[in-house]
């Protein structure tokens, strides 16, 4: 580990293994910038959880080659309240595998803190499964205005639950994010609160044609557009409609009440 002015250089780690290997490692420190550039997978139970916890002063997270979150909390409050980091690079992330995996990750939990990232590339991610897998991950980023989620293709399995809840919530300022790949949503609650108290306008999914729990997109409390006062149409497959039609929450559409639904892609 090199550190020089309030920079961790760990830009040759290219593993880490071991429950709790860097659990706390750095939590509650002055660190400006962190370095794990060469890391591509976090694969082990608590690996991570909690390594720069409450971190005030860091403001540059590299992680542009992590390709792989997997095991139970494997990076659990990894980055929480870490509310002044204006860069997070996690371009090359695939997959978010396991229960709790990325369970709070860089939440900020106070809403008086508003965080300064204003973009956000996770493009490249395809998948994401396990109970909680992300739970309110970004959640009260509130300069965040725009998510490349661009190769998302599935969420969640028949047996997790919540897999996405409050992921994006109360990001007050995101209006562009899309799901121009996303085929399958799975298991009980899926999106709950995933994009509640945010700035988006309109949303489509024009791909979606698997989901197999009645309460995907949230209940009436928890629904994924809950607070989305600025969103207007909300698009889906015309071939789905007897689907989402049968959703719990549809009439009051996923929470989004100034929304009108279109089936029409």
């Amino acid at each position: 580990v090199t550190s020089v002015k309030g920079h961790i250089d760990l830009s040759k780690l290219e593993t880490i293994t071991g429950i709790y290997a860097c659990s706390s490692m750095f939590n509650d420190t002055r660190i400006e910038s962190i370095d794990l550039s060469s890391l591509t997978v976090l694969n082990t139970e608590y690996v991570c959880s909690n390594m720069c916890d409450a971190c005030s002063s860091l403001r540059t997270i590299d992680l542009r080659n992590l390709k792989t979150i997997s095991g139970s909390r494997a990076c659990s409050y990894m980055f929480r309240n870490c509310v002044n980091v204006e860069s997070i690079a996690l371009q090359n992330l695939e997959s978010i595998n396991g229960p709790y995996a990325a369970y709070c990750m860089f939440d900020i939990q106070a809403s008086y803190y508003y965080g300064t990232i204003a973009s956000l590339d996770l493009s490249k991610l395809k998948t994401i499964t396990g109970t909680y897998a992300c739970n309110n991950m970004f959640q009260n980023h509130q300069n965040l205005e725009s998510v490349k989620l661009d190769s998302l293709e599935v969420i969640g399995t028949s047996e997790d639950s919540s897999v996405c809840y409050g992921m994006f919530r109360n990001c007050t300022k995101l209006k562009n994010i899309s799901f121009p790949k996303l085929t399958t949503i799975s298991g009980s609650g899926a999106l709950n609160g995933f994009l509640s108290g945010t700035a988006i306008e309109t949303i489509s999914f024009p791909l979606l044609q698997n989901i197999d729990s009645t309460d995907a997109f949230g209940s009436s409390y928890y629904a994924m557009f809950k607070n989305c006062s600025q969103l207007t149409e909300i698009h889906f497959r015309a071939d789905m409609q007897a689907t989402i039609e049968g959703l719990v929450n549809y009439e009051n559409k996923f929470g989004a009440t100034n929304a009108t639904i279109y089936f029409d892609l």
